[in-house]
């Protein structure tokens, strides 16, 4: 037989042999596919900025057809770390910075892991009760505080999100100088049970928190 005939018996084999689907596959082999298109492995840049690594996620794999949109379409929302709207909260949340927010109310709730980014010299575009609804229950919730200058206010804009509760771990990071017993105290209260009562912070030897006027 001479190559040209061994070539195209390959190819009339190869031609008969069945094909398999991506819906063929295992449905555990699926959700680690699914995995890597859809789940950003590096963590949001608390400096504000994009990640370098420039991180994507393919969500068309949500469109092939129903069954890949069925299957997947929480994996998106409930994996990943989402940023917080400023005031809107977890309401128009974004995955990073470079992407377009979450408009879909019914997909936004999906959202079980955000950062907000609250800014403590200025007023805050969110209320006690807001951050309280929007912000409870979350599996995981970072609150990274910074301010213009160093020491240039208090924990005044914090102290909203003291009746944040249900949280599975919570965080505050930043610039907390000046009331780090206090940044301590309110990641255990927001990780108290959903419905336990409002109590004050009585203060802590280490806290020394200025009062200053927020800006507009």
């Amino acid at each position: 037989m001479d190559d040209n005939s061994e070539t195209k018996s390959l190819v009339q084999h190869d031609t008969h042999r069945p094909r398999i689907g991506f819906l063929s596959l295992p449905l555990e082999m699926r959700w680690e596919i699914y995995t890597y298109l859809l789940f950003l492995v590096d963590p949001i840049n608390t400096a504000g900025h994009s990640h370098p690594s420039n991180p994507k996620v393919y969500p068309q794999i949500l469109s092939v057809c129903r069954q890949t949109h069925w299957e997947a379409h929480e994996m998106l929302y409930r994996l990943n770390t989402f940023l917080a709207h400023p005031s809107l909260l977890t309401s128009f949340p974004r995955l990073r910075e470079d992407y377009s927010p979450v408009v879909s109310s019914a997909m936004a709730s999906l959202v079980r892991r955000a950062v907000l980014r609250v800014r403590l010299d200025i007023k805050p575009g969110f209320t006690r009760a807001a951050a309280a609804e929007s912000l409870s229950g979350l599996e995981h919730l970072e609150v990274e505080v910074w301010q213009a200058d160093y020491r240039c206010a208090g924990r005044e804009v914090l102290e909203l999100l003291e009746d944040v509760r249900g949280c599975r771990s919570a965080v505050v990071s930043g610039s907390t100088g000046g009331f780090q017993c206090y940044a301590r105290w309110l990641e255990e209260t927001m990780m108290k049970p959903l419905g336990a009562p409002h109590e004050d912070y009585d203060g802590e030897v280490g806290d020394v928190s200025p009062v200053s006027p927020l800006r507009d």
